[in-house]
């Protein structure tokens, strides 16, 4: 059964559901302002008087229980604003502390934001009846503390706003920041040292007034970047714009009525933010999500591409490692086997990490199969490999090394491409031989050429193919790897199964870094390919 009509549902039907909703705003705005003149008028000191004049005007008696009394009694006058003042200060040093703890701020506007919202909490708490009776702080002292962070306040909080939402058109809200900066710069010592502390405050009601014209001028513009929530936090600002206007207005005098309760304005701004910040942070969380899944799908691609198991050749003995600095990596390794006597080995390092690099890390693998033919001549194939390349990379470029292995002729043919020198250790004299001659990088010279380069062969030699990020990996001193180390290490491990020397190399690696696979992983990609000739058939 449908009660009587009330005078607000006939409000409702007749004027309200007709209004557009900046209509609906409006009447809501005016309505914030008139509740702000009654909060302000209803038993208020008078807009005269100073909040200094206010506290002085309630100094505590000399009587013990009349002190006591007295504290009870502004505490529960003032609940609602301590309350305000000590929430704002948790949230402020509360975004604060996580900055400080996770190292490096997650995005600085929150920092800015943390700062503010530290410095709004402690204004509202510092010049109030019951700091005055509770720490005997003289009255004087608290209202220069109050001016000085009025002065202050609103850097940090411009600062949030054009980190989230830009300099603003023709720069205005830098602008206005600067000009806060000045005003502040003069503040300071006005507030701490002249005899008059709240001397320039007309100056600073002013530019918090443009400062919100400033603001509401922009909504139109913000709400084409479609930031999520925009609109809450809209009426975030707008409740917070009418409260801080009412204010400055009534101490520039041009208001009937004292100032009103400011931080009701504020805590309605911080929920909407916080509503924001949340819709941020879940979209951000649905992207990262999306993002792993990508990286995924491409780590299951690079895998598919990487050889999932050597080939099997007596005479050699084959071991391969590959550590990606991320989730996919780009560097690629390959093994062309063209019988049970011969075979070729190619290492390539895509510039760059992640899914692109990790995409023409793939090309590579195309590339390089399409020269099986060719794949007793190091030279032919990087040829084929670079032209097939050239107008594919764009801004990427790709480094490669390619060997074949002729246990028959007892032979050992390569060729380079901007890579570091593939290290052979000669057992017979107990040398070790960098391959030389280097010719140019792939993908971006179609016409380029590669030389080849022999080398003999024998029972106990080991071949050792390897990417930058070997001798480019650097400990906490800052210093590389560097290929003289990587010498070294290889000369004092002549022998061994191929798959021992690779486990060492990259242990050895891991205790000089000071870093690994399971401690945050290498500054680089790592390939790692190794061929020993051994005696079985030889």
């Amino acid at each position: 059964m449908r009660g009587p009509a009330t005078w607000s549902s006939i409000y409702n039907a007749c004027v309200y559901e007709r209004l557009s909703p900046r209509g609906r705003a409006a009447i809501l705005l005016a309505t914030l302002w008139i509740g702000c003149g009654a909060t302000a008028s209803i038993g208020a000191t008078p807009a005269s008087a100073t909040a200094s004049e206010a506290v002085a005007q309630s100094a505590p008696s000399a009587s013990p229980g009349d002190d006591a009394a007295h504290v009870a009694a502004s505490v529960r006058a003032e609940a609602p604003q301590l309350a305000a003042g000590v929430i704002v200060i948790a949230l402020g040093f509360s975004v604060l502390l996580l900055s400080a703890v996770l190292g490096r701020p997650i995005d600085i506007a929150l920092v800015y934001f943390g700062i503010f919202a530290s410095l709004y909490g402690l204004r509202l708490v510092t010049l109030t009846h019951t700091t005055v009776t509770l720490y005997g702080v003289d009255v004087s002292t608290l209202q220069r503390i109050d001016d000085a962070i009025t002065y202050v306040i609103n850097i940090p909080i411009l600062l949030f706003i054009e980190r989230v939402f830009g300099p603003g058109w023709r720069s205005s809200i830098t602008r206005l920041r600067q000009a806060w900066i000045v005003l502040a710069a003069i503040g300071l010592p006005v507030a701490l040292l002249a005899q008059d502390p709240s001397w320039l405050m007309p100056a600073n009601n002013v530019l918090v007034i443009v400062g919100v014209a400033v603001m509401v001028g922009h909504f139109g513009v913000w709400r084409r970047s479609r930031l999520p929530g925009l609109g809450v936090l809209g009426c975030g600002i707008a409740v917070l714009a009418v409260f801080v206007l009412n204010n400055n207005l009534a101490g520039l005098g041009l208001l009937p009525w004292g100032e009103g309760p400011e931080e009701i304005g504020f805590l309605v701004f911080i929920g909407c933010l916080g509503h924001v910040v949340a819709l941020r942070q879940m979209e951000a969380q649905r992207r990262l999500v999306a993002i792993d899944q990508e990286l995924k799908t491409a780590r299951a691609i690079q895998t598919a591409i990487l050889p999932r198991d050597l080939p099997v050749l007596p005479g050699v003995d084959l071991a391969a490692r590959y550590v990606p600095m991320t989730a996919v990596g780009g560097d690629f390794y390959d093994v062309l086997k063209v019988d049970d006597r011969r075979l070729g080995i190619l290492v390539a390092d895509v510039s760059g990490h992640g899914v692109p690099a990790a995409l023409i890390a793939s090309m590579v693998k195309v590339a390089v199969s399409s020269q099986a033919e060719h794949a007793h001549d190091p030279g032919r194939v990087l040829q084929g490999v670079n032209r097939i390349l050239c107008g594919s990379l764009e801004r990427h470029f790709v480094t490669a090394t390619y060997v074949f292995i002729d246990l028959e002729a007892r032979r050992l043919t390569g060729a380079t491409a901007g890579h570091p020198p593939v290290l052979l250790w000669r057992a017979g004299d107990g040398r070790l031989v960098e391959l030389g001659a280097s010719g140019i990088l792939l993908g971006h010279f179609p016409d380029a050429g590669y030389t080849p380069v022999e080398h003999r062969i024998a029972d106990g030699d080991r071949v050792v193919l390897y990417t930058d990020g070997i001798i480019e990996a650097t400990n906490r001193q800052g210093e590389f790897f560097d290929p003289e180390r990587l010498r070294e290490f290889v000369a004092r491990h002549p022998g061994g199964p191929s798959g021992t020397f690779c486990g060492a190399l990259l242990d050895h690696l891991s205790s000089w870094c000071e870093r690994g696979p399971d401690t945050g992983g290498f500054e680089d990609d790592i390939t790692l390919v190794v061929a020993s000739i051994t005696t079985a058939n030889a």
